[in-house]
């Protein structure tokens, strides 16, 4: 059973999404969040919640016809399988980084 971290399942996101032409882009950290609320399905590995590529492609579906269904002036995709094929993105496997960004400016006060 492959799995991926939440970063590396929103890029492969990401690329779907705009495969489909639907110009919207989840940020990482969102992901992370849908992964710890159970939206979206996680297995744990090493303690760790971890996507497998059933679990992305199960709730991507459902994202994607919210979308669309907001989206009323846009066609509504459809995902098949044609759409959903992880052979053509390669996802990074369980890297443990810290993506938290840090705002580096001086706030000095007078």
């Amino acid at each position: 059973m492959t799995t991926m971290t939440p970063y590396a399942a929103a890029k492969i996101v990401n690329t779907k999404l705009a495969d489909l032409g639907i110009a919207k882009k989840l940020p990482p950290q969102m992901l992370y969040t849908y992964v710890s609320k159970g939206y979206v399905k996680s297995t744990l590995v090493d303690g760790k919640p971890r996507v497998t590529e059933d679990q992305l492609a199960e709730w991507f579906a459902g994202y994607v016809a919210k979308l669309t269904n907001k989206a009323q002036s846009e066609p509504e995709a459809e995902v098949t399988s044609s759409v959903w094929n992880f052979g053509d993105i390669e996802a990074e496997q369980d890297t443990d980084t810290d993506t938290t960004e840090v705002d580096d400016e001086d706030t000095d006060e007078a």
